[in-house]
């Protein structure tokens, strides 16, 4: 008889716990579609316009480089002078580099020290899934690579076409031997 009392208060604690977790879970429902009833601030869809910066200075150990406007175009300045030498390609433009802000450059005996110059970013369209590289790169169709030697500036050849000189991006160093190697133009 003592057994069976025992079952008996065994399945009516039981059926007290069941009813309390189906009320609880019912409670839980209720609350959850209540918050879902409230409005709820929507994140901005509009895009946000970040400042671009581009590296504008640079330095070897005897020279400080700086790009600058010149009508539109973008020119370089050495050591703070006036006369400036104009590039091919459009300002705003800005030094090549990793992600430190420093300037990517190599020197090499008998060129002197190779600078690769990206011009303004292009437009985020312009990226396909297929590039290597992406908007975050900061790339530009517009570059051109410069040597330093002795104070003297030499313009290499510029490049009009593809995503190649990417800001924020760098070079190896073979792409910096083979600019400082192609024919230079005469300036």
């Amino acid at each position: 008889m003592g057994v069976k009392i025992m079952f008996v208060l065994f399945i009516s604690s039981m059926n007290r716990i069941k009813s309390k977790l189906i009320l609880m879970t019912v409670l839980s429902f209720s609350i959850s579609a209540c918050q879902a009833d409230t409005p709820r601030e929507k994140p901005s869809t509009k895009p946000t316009k970040t400042k671009i910066s581009y590296l504008t200075d640079a330095q070897t150990k005897e020279i400080k480089l700086e790009l600058i406007s010149d009508n539109g175009m973008c020119a370089i300045r050495l050591n703070n002078s006036n006369k400036t030498t104009l590039l091919e390609i459009p300002h705003p433009c800005g030094f090549v580099h990793h992600k430190e802000k420093k300037a990517q450059t190599f020197f090499y005996k008998g060129i002197g020290h190779v600078f690769a110059i990206a011009g303004p970013m292009a437009d985020e369209k312009i990226y396909t899934t297929d590039m290597n590289v992406g908007y975050r790169h900061r790339c530009s169709t517009d570059g051109q690579a410069i040597t330093i030697d002795n104070g003297k500036v030499t313009l290499l050849k510029s490049e009009h076409d593809s995503l190649m000189y990417c800001h924020q991006l760098g070079f190896d160093e073979k792409d910096f031997y083979g600019f400082s190697h192609k024919e230079r133009q005469k300036k």
